[in-house]
C-alpha cells in the first residue's frame, strides 16, 4: 500500500479545499460508477483553480518586472560620491523589501501552480486507470466470469447469450 495521507491544502482567491490525496485520487473499485462521476466533476475544479492560479502568477510576474524597473530608476540615479555599476543597482533592487515582498508572493504562487499542476496530472493518470477498470468490469460482466451478484438492472444472461452467437 502507498502513503497518499499527505494532507494538502489549496487556497486560491476564492477557491479553498484541504484534505488528503488518498481521498482525491482514490478509486473505488466497488463503485466505478461513482468514480467516473467524480473524477469530472474535480478535475474540472481543479482545473479551474490551477487557470486562476496561473493567470495569478502571470500578473504577479509582471508586477514583480514592474517593481524591479522602478527600483532600476530610483537607485541608477548617482548618489554623491558613490560609483554607481550594475551589479550594485541590482544588489540595491534584491534587497530592497518591496521587491523583496512580491518576490516571495511569486514564489508562493509558483508553488501553487506546481502543486495544482501535479494534482490534475494526477487525475489524468486516475481517468485512464478508471477507464482500464470500466472496460476489464464489462469484459467479466459480457463473459460471465463476474460475480453475479453485481446489482444491474440489465439482464446479462440475456446479454451473454448475444455475444456468444
Amino acid at each position: 500500500m502507498y502513503n497518499l495521507e499527505a494532507k494538502i491544502k489549496i487556497e486560491v482567491e476564492d477557491f479553498k479545499w484541504e484534505g488528503e490525496l488518498k481521498a482525491l485520487l482514490w478509486i473505488d473499485v466497488d463503485n466505478l460508477e461513482k468514480t467516473l462521476v467524480s473524477q469530472a466533476a474535480w478535475t474540472a475544479w481543479f482545473c479551474v483553480v490551477l487557470g486562476k492560479a496561473s493567470s495569478l502568477l502571470k500578473a504577479k510576474d509582471y508586477e514583480m518586472d514592474k517593481k524591479y524597473s522602478e527600483l532600476y530608476l530610483r537607485y541608477a540615479q548617482p548618489v554623491a560620491g558613490e560609483r554607481i555599476t550594475e551589479a550594485t543597482i541590482k544588489s540595491k533592487i534584491l534587497v530592497d523589501n518591496e521587491y523583496i515582498k512580491i518576490q516571495n508572493e511569486f514564489n508562493q504562487l509558483s508553488e501553487k501552480v506546481s502543486v495544482l499542476s501535479g494534482i490534475v496530472k494526477g487525475f489524468e493518470h486516475r481517468k485512464d486507470m478508471v477507464v482500464q477498470l470500466s472496460a476489464l468490469q464489462r469484459r467479466e460482466l459480457l463473459s460471465g466470469s463476474y460475480d453475479d451478484s453485481f446489482k444491474t438492472s440489465v439482464d446479462l444472461n440475456k446479454i451473454r447469450g448475444a455475444n456468444k452467437a
